[in-house]
């Protein structure tokens, strides 16, 4: 194909047909400085298979003129026809002479391994650094991975998020045009981003692959620099779990048969030592040599602002003129104002700080409701220690991990870029009732720190406030909360200090309390491994201890679950290291993870045994233990005799209940029920991802993720009915009953025995219950004369 342009001819005049990234690179590296080689797929190759989409399916056939009259604010609508056009765009197939044409110019880069990136040509009127919104992605170099992976970064731009930015910025989709960047991806020593702001410049280095700090599964180590001398000023240690890097290459057969089920995906994740992440990730050579390349770079374009950049060994095979063994830094992407490209000239000073339009306003999801007025505090990135921030402040930030619980409890809400109703930023702020709102595009450009905010946590919209602006008194709560029910209702805890206010709640007792953050709020910069060695011990399990008590304290004689820890990758610390053959930190699923953790090393569930021991001593016993992810009677089993052991089955009130996560717990259940087991507890967001096959953390699945799905909602009626069989209770205590309240109605009519949510959630779930057991009640009463 004659279109295709190579990094080496590239010229600037060519922006619009190549885009700002490819144009960027192709710039510096004719001058010289070290870039992988690499060709576009130009912009009008993108509009040619638009117009070849729209022939398969016609309702597609105007979608690139298309403005796609979208209600933004509908989210729903939004994930619709995003999907839409994501199925179809992945079902048209190239023409054979593209695919042919690719793969040849593919070959060329004389690499196993390839990155796709996205280039991205917009209008002169939007001079915006648009980098990030799109995702670059990987693949083997064989026909059929590359034209997978070329047109999952072409569906990039119709992602739901994407959809609501173009559309929410006022851009037609015909003002947009996208080229595709091939690249050859060697192995990397290291990878990271250096960026340049009023402030200073600092360096950010991970291990591996680019994707972990993309993704925000790693902290990266940060260096500060002092930009005229190149000495650092500050170097402050990351924290890096695992790291990316590439898979075995594929067997030569198949690769060369076109064989389509082949998967593309190259990459695969490592966990990190504990000794490892201690050290720093470049030394002071390597270090010496980045600080130079940018000092060079910088000095004849004083005004970018922002570098990629992949520190790799024997790339040979890609580069063509590295000795084997050696090592040389690449730069991967420069961040620039599309003037400075096109044209040349130097680049436009970035915009000076206090610029900002005087009024906005921002849209998200809700994901906990309440409002709040207060100065806003911005986090860039989630570096620990973290910053000092004063109470009472809204946190803007791109996502929010567990360690971020020392922050959210003193703040006055939380706005993230990133996540769902199931994200960490959702999940707290809900336990701690603070305003949030989630998947806020763009929130840490648009806000400054100490600008006074109105988040409205119910709308999913925050602007700045006004002058003087209060917030309106609260309505009373409505009658209907207090109606008596049968079905229980509970609630999902995880910090004592929210412990007496839950408590005053019209509950049934708690339904769940999370282990992993209530430790979590007690590691004090530990790490969970020195917390539980055996110097530490008597003290961990009086703090784990005490922090139960009061739980038991503030709901007594109401029932409390303490659910053990389910401690896995990448969502919380690593507390061991698995093996490096080990699934745990690529899949926070299927891993090391729930009860088979403790069978593996109980060192932890000892602990928490103790100090459960410990609560009963104290006079409560009213606590009763929830294993998590249970995937045999036999792993049940041996925590049965461990918690026996310890003494805590001597009383006869205390039971031990099960998550029903795992699909097999309905055909195991008698059994589960012989050995002990006097309760289940159904977690509907890992029970729904294992009987869909499906990740909702993978973003190319999670649009079929849905626990209203009729498989997961018959597995509930199944599991319900068959525990009525047993004569044990069965409670619910994932999101979905908040989430889509409609399911609650079947859920009563089944005979649930409770519903567990955030405290926050208590009033409206208790309504729905109501209004759901009285036509239960008057359904029942319809039938009776025909009986």
């Amino acid at each position: 194909m004659k279109s295709l342009r190579w990094l080496s001819q590239i010229q600037p005049s060519e922006f619009a047909r190549v885009g700002g990234k490819a144009c960027a690179l192709a710039y510096i590296k004719q001058q010289g400085y070290p870039v992988l080689p690499g060709f576009a797929i130009p912009t009008p190759t993108f509009r040619e298979f638009l117009k070849i989409l729209g022939q398969v399916d016609p309702l597609l056939s105007d979608l690139s003129d298309s403005s796609l009259h979208v209600d933004i604010n509908d989210y729903k609508a939004l994930q619709i026809v995003a999907r839409r056009v994501r199925l179809g765009i992945a079902k048209t197939e190239f023409p054979k002479e593209w695919r042919e044409s690719f793969f040849a110019a593919a070959e060329q880069l004389q690499s196993a391994t390839l990155i796709v990136r996205p280039s991205l040509a917009l209008p002169l009127a939007r001079e915006q650094d648009f980098s990030g919104l799109m995702r670059s992605r990987a693949c083997w170099c064989q026909p059929q991975a590359l034209e997978t992976t070329l047109k999952q970064v072409w569906a990039e731009l119709f992602r739901a998020n994407c959809l609501f930015y173009w559309l929410r910025q006022g851009l037609r989709l015909k003002a947009i045009d996208l080229a595709l960047l091939v690249q050859p991806l060697p192995e990397a020593i290291a990878s990271g981003r250096i960026e340049r702001n009023a402030q200073g410049t600092s360096i950010f280095a991970a291990r591996g692959l680019g994707q972990s700090w993309v993704r925000g599964e790693v902290r990266p180590d940060c260096y500060s620099i002092q930009e005229s001398t190149g000495s650092v000023e500050t170097q402050q240690l990351g924290n890096q779990p695992l790291a990316y890097g590439l898979k075995e290459p594929i067997p030569p057969t198949l690769k060369d048969s076109g064989d389509r089920a082949i998967d593309p995906n190259c990459l695969e994740t490592h966990p990190l030592s504990d000794e490892r992440p201690q050290q720093a990730v470049l030394d002071p050579d390597a270090l010496s040599e980045l600080i130079a390349l940018v000092q060079n770079l910088i000095a004849k374009h004083s005004t970018i602002c922002y570098i990629e950049w992949a520190y790799v060994r024997d790339a040979a095979q890609s580069q063509g003129d590295l000795p084997k063994g050696s090592r040389r830094f690449f730069l991967v992407q420069i961040s620039s104002y599309r003037k400075s490209v096109a044209s040349l000239n130097p680049m436009p000073e970035p915009l000076p700080l206090g610029s900002k339009p005087k009024t906005f306003s921002l849209k998200g999801i809700s994901a906990s409701p309440g409002s709040a007025i207060a100065p806003a505090q911005v986090i860039h990135t989630a570096t620990q220690p973290f910053p000092i921030v004063p109470s009472g402040r809204i946190l803007v930030t791109p996502t929010v991990t567990p360690e971020w619980l020392p922050l959210l409890q003193k703040a006055a809400g939380v706005v993230t870029e990133q996540g769902g109703m199931t994200s960490h930023a959702a999940i707290l702020a809900r336990e701690l009732s603070i305003p949030a709102l989630v998947g806020v595009s763009g929130a840490t450009e648009a806000i400054e720190s100490g600008e006074s905010l109105f988040i409205d946590g119910i709308r999913g919209e925050i602007r700045r406030a006004r002058p003087g602006e209060t917030l309106s008194a609260k309505l009373s709560p409505d009658s209907e909360s207090f109606v008596p029910i049968a079905t229980q209702i509970l609630v999902n805890l995880s910090q004592p200090s929210r412990a007496a206010q839950a408590a005053a709640l019209p509950v049934d007792g708690i339904g769940l309390i999370r282990s992993e953050l209530t430790i979590l709020s007690l590691l004090n910069s530990q790490s969970l491994s020195e917390w539980v060695q055996p110097q530490n011990k008597t003290r961990s399990v009086e703090q784990l201890s005490d922090c139960v008590v009061e739980f038991a304290r503030q709901f007594f004689p109401r029932p409390v679950f303490y659910r053990s820890t389910d401690w896995r990758l990448p969502e919380f610390p690593p507390f061991s290291s698995p093996e490096p053959s080990s699934p745990a930190a690529s899949n926070p699923l299927l891993g090391r993870r729930g009860t088979l953790n403790y069978r593996l090393d109980p060192t932890l569930f000892d602990l928490e045994l103790e100090a459960l021991v410990r609560v009963q001593n104290a006079g409560y016993r009213n606590v009763n233990l929830m294993l998590p992810f249970v995937r045999s009677p036999q792993e049940f089993v041996f925590c049965r005799d461990r918690a026996q052991k310890m003494g805590l089955m001597s009383h006869e009130a205390f039971e031990i209940w099960i998550m029903a996560e795992v699909p097999s717990v309905y055909f195991l259940l008698p059994e589960y029920v012989r050995a002990g087991v006097r309760g289940i507890s159904l977690g509907t967001n890992d029970l729904a991802q294992l009987l869909l096959g499906v990740e909702r953390g993978q973003e190319e699945w999670a649009q079929d993720f849905d626990e209203r799905n009729p498989a997961v909602l018959g597995a509930i009626a199944q599991l319900i009915e068959r525990a009525k069989s047993l004569d044990i209770p069965c409670s619910i205590c994932g999101q979905a009953p908040v989430l889509y309240p409609e399911i609650i109605d079947r859920l009563v009519e089944w005979g649930m025995t409770a519903i567990s949510v955030e405290p926050d959630a208590v009033p409206q779930t208790r309504r729905a219950i109501a209004r759901a057991e009285r036509r239960l009640l008057l359904k029942t009463i319809q039938r009776k004369p025909e009986q």
